[in-house]
C-alpha cells in the first residue's frame, strides 16, 4: 500500500465526524454487479444468501427468499479481512445451555411431581443425559461448521459460511478469490491514510443504516477503527 502521509488530531476528529454524517442517496445506494468473479450459495432458515466478489474490488451479500425483498449489502473488499474467525463465547453459552437445560427440566419434573421413583427415575434420568449429550453434540458441530468473516479493522461480521454444509470445491474457489482480492485491494488502494480512515467508517455507517450491523456492534467497530488507525 501506498505510503500514506499522518495527519493531526484535530483532523483525525473531524474526519470522524463527517464519516458518521448521513451518507447522500447516491453514496448510500445498493451498488449493482456488472461483473461477478466469485460466488458462494447457502441455504439459510429458508432463504438463499449469495456472497459475492465483483467488479474487481467490492464484496456483496445478497439474501432472497419467497414472498419478501431481497436484502443486499456491500463494501470495498479493502474493508473485508479474508481470514475467518469463531465465536468462542457463542460456544461457551451454547455448551452451558446444553448442559443447564435439560438438567432444569428434570429438576422442574421432580418439583411438579414431587419425586422421582421407580419406573419414573429409571426413564427420566437417562432421557436428560440424553438430551444433555445430544445438545452438546450441536454445539459443538455448530462451532465447527460456521466461519464468520469480518471487516479488516471494525471486526464487524459481514458473512457467516456454513463451512461442513457448503460444496467444498465451490468453497474453496470462493475463498481463494476472496483472499486474492482483499489483499490486492487493501494494497492497491490509494490515499492519504484520513482517506482510509473516512471511507472505511463511511463502510461502517453505511452498515447501519441498511441494518447489517446493530448500534452495538457499529460503536465497537468505530472504537476498533481509531485503535488500528490511531
Amino acid at each position: 500500500m501506498h505510503e500514506a502521509a499522518a495527519a493531526p488530531d484535530g483532523d483525525y476528529e473531524h474526519i470522524c465526524l463527517s464519516a458518521e454524517e448521513s451518507l447522500e442517496p447516491d453514496e448510500a445506494a445498493a451498488r449493482t454487479p456488472s461483473r461477478i468473479e466469485a460466488e458462494l450459495r447457502q441455504a439459510r432458515r429458508g432463504r438463499t444468501e449469495s456472497a459475492l466478489i465483483f467488479d474487481g474490488r467490492y464484496f456483496g451479500v445478497r439474501t432472497e427468499g419467497r414472498g419478501a425483498d431481497p436484502d443486499w449489502y456491500w463494501l470495498h473488499l479493502a474493508f473485508v479481512d479474508p481470514r475467518p474467525v469463531r465465536r468462542t463465547r457463542r460456544l461457551r453459552r451454547s455448551v452451558v445451555a446444553a448442559l443447564v437445560a435439560p438438567a432444569g427440566t428434570a429438576l422442574l419434573a421432580v418439583a411438579m411431581a414431587g419425586s422421582l421413583t421407580g419406573l419414573t427415575a429409571a426413564i427420566a434420568l437417562p432421557v436428560t443425559a440424553l438430551l444433555s449429550l445430544a445438545g452438546l453434540a450441536y454445539a459443538v458441530f455448530d462451532y465447527c461448521d460456521q466461519w464468520i468473516f469480518c471487516t479488516r479493522h471494525g471486526r464487524a461480521p459481514v458473512l457467516r459460511v456454513a463451512r461442513l454444509r457448503a460444496d467444498r470445491r465451490g468453497l474453496r474457489r470462493f475463498l481463494d478469490r476472496l483472499e486474492d482480492g482483499a489483499s490486492a485491494a487493501w494494497h492497491q488502494f490509494e490515499g492519504a491514510r484520513a482517506e482510509l480512515l473516512r471511507d472505511e467508517m463511511r463502510a461502517h455507517r453505511r452498515l447501519l443504516q441498511e441494518g447489517v450491523l446493530a448500534q452495538q456492534d457499529f460503536d465497537a467497530a468505530r472504537a476498533a477503527i481509531l485503535r488500528a488507525h490511531g
